[in-house]
């Protein structure tokens, strides 16, 4: 795994060459976001995680974040550190800030910006398990995104959320077009890894956290 010098301090991707697109790829993970102004395409696996994209076609600017839960607890630490740790961008508050801030840091204009949004499936089973579909971590999550948006000023201009598949998402900023691959049936393995690593850091740090 190769990290772009570009990446600004709080982007999180990595950066590989696809000889089948003849692109340079920028993979993003659970947590982690990407912006970037030139021809790479920027991909991401998602579960009940949502991804939001957003470009802004005038300054040719376009990114991706990848978050697993709606919002940050108000006792989360932010203020005490001052500024993001490298895990609080697994909220949707943050991520979103985060992405948008790094976007207009580059030139682009809110105004101008276009905003796809895509993920936030039942890949963990928790309506089968008898969890409401209000509860769900994947329809909070996309229920997040778009009260989000909406109070921010957005329009959504496409999306494929919810259901019970995770997805492989494929975004090229520059033109603005999206790849969606459903895998029915099946977690994603990034995720489940990532909420693994999250599960012991809080254990080691006494931290608590309810999905």
């Amino acid at each position: 795994m190769t990290l772009s010098a570009e990446q600004s301090a709080g982007e999180s991707y990595s950066e590989s060459w696809d000889p089948k697109s003849r692109r340079d790829v920028l993979r993003v993970l659970p947590g982690g976001y990407c912006v970037t102004q030139g021809s790479q395409l920027i991909t991401t696996v998602l579960g009940s995680c949502v991804a939001a994209c957003i470009r802004d076609p005038q300054a040719r600017v376009g990114g991706i974040n990848h978050f697993m839960l709606p919002e940050a607890p108000e006792d989360n630490g932010r203020g005490m550190w001052g500024g993001l740790s490298g895990s609080e961008a697994r909220y949707g508050d943050f991520a979103m800030e985060c992405l948008i801030n790094e976007l207009m840091a580059r030139g682009a204009i809110r105004g101008r910006m276009q905003v796809k949004i895509f993920g936030g499936g039942d890949v963990m089973g928790e309506e089968k398990r008898g969890a409401s579909l209000a509860r769900s971590v994947g329809t909070r999550n996309v229920a997040f995104v778009r009260r989000f948006l909406e109070n921010e000023g957005f329009s959504v201009l496409s999306e494929d959320v919810g259901g019970r598949c995770a997805r492989s998402v494929r975004y090229l900023p520059v033109t603005g077009q999206v790849w969606i691959k459903h895998m029915e049936h099946r977690t994603c393995a990034e995720e489940v890894e990532y909420r693994r690593r999250l599960r012991k850091e809080r254990m080691e740090t006494n931290d608590v956290e309810f999905f």
